[in-house]
């Protein structure tokens, strides 16, 4: 078990489990203790009230030592909810009395494997997921309802619900928002007698396509063959992709780039300086630059303006 060193329990995520030599001297006999079973409202993913219509089982990092100061760890995600659902009002579980009207409410069980494929481009950009689960046995009368979210224990709510199919064991999400990572369950619902199952909750962690930086531009005015030129300069944008290069000028200052006011139009710049010898004399000019990534279509952000009187 990754996230405590020792023997993995039955309820250890499977992407926690990892392979490490050791010394025969220091190999762990213990089983891990740092994961727990939770029920928690199946629509909010928060601790549950009596007035919750289902729970749904998650599996939760519990620290030895919990974590203090005022940023939370990466893995802060993995940990229980502490508040209970306001959604349904309520009294919290924990504390209502055991009497008619005040039982748990039905457990959505988690009776399936799902299992996610990542599917990238060439350039290693995410394009889709691949999700497949196991059908289930009595598959008649049988649809499922797929749910993608940012949170480990993955709500059922409808904004997470982002696909619903039938007679198939597969479906492929190709729209992905920008994020991190995200969390897939599927859930069977049964038509006939209105049952629930779920899923297990996987983890799909997306690449992280590497932001361009702000180009810095600089520019100083010359004479070549006594003909006033502006060279420009600017920096690279933080990346190792090969990056084009688009100018715009104007004669106002704080003016709006657009193709209306680029210039080189008709030249591919893959360098970082240029000379701009289609300027005259006894005039103004104002210079912004921005950088595209080749391979990704990723622009930089717009460079700072720059002022050159000849």
């Amino acid at each position: 078990d990754y996230k405590s060193g020792l023997i993995p329990s039955s309820l250890t995520p499977e992407k926690y489990l990892v392979q490490e030599k050791f010394n025969s001297k220091y190999l762990p006999t213990a089983v891990s203790n740092v994961w727990v079973e939770l029920p928690v409202c199946a629509e909010t993913g928060k601790l549950l009230t009596n007035k919750c219509p289902h729970s749904i089982t998650g599996i939760f990092l519990k620290r030895p030592t919990p974590w203090t100061g005022r940023i939370a760890p990466e893995d802060a995600i993995e940990e229980a909810p502490k508040e209970f659902c306001t959604l349904h009002s309520g009294a919290p579980i924990e504390i209502i009395e055991e009497k008619p009207g005040n039982e748990p409410p039905p457990v959505i069980k988690t009776s399936f494997k799902l299992k996610g494929e990542l599917q990238t481009s060439n350039q290693g950009q995410a394009k889709a997921i691949l999700l497949q689960w196991e059908p289930l046995d009595d598959h008649t009368n049988v649809y499922y309802q797929i749910y993608r979210s940012t949170e480990a224990n993955v709500p059922l709510t409808s904004q997470n619900r982002i696909a619903e199919v039938s007679n198939t064991n597969s479906w492929q999400d190709n729209n992905l928002p920008q994020a991190n990572r995200y969390y897939y369950r599927v859930i069977a619902c049964s038509s006939e007698n209105n049952t629930k199952t779920s899923s297990n909750v996987i983890t799909i962690n997306l690449p992280q396509v590497e932001k361009l930086s702000t180009p810095y531009l600089t520019a100083e005015a010359q004479l070549i063959n006594h003909l006033p030129c502006i060279k420009l300069s600017w920096t690279i944008p933080t990346t190792s992709d090969p990056i084009i290069y688009h100018l715009f000028r104007s004669k106002t200052p704080n003016f709006e780039a657009n193709f209306t006011n680029q210039i080189a139009l008709n030249e591919t710049i893959v360098e970082t300086s240029w000379l701009d010898t289609n300027v005259e004399k006894n005039s103004t000019y104002y210079y912004r630059v921005r950088g595209t990534n080749i391979l990704t279509n990723e622009s930089s952000p717009l460079s700072n303006q720059v002022k050159v009187s000849l």
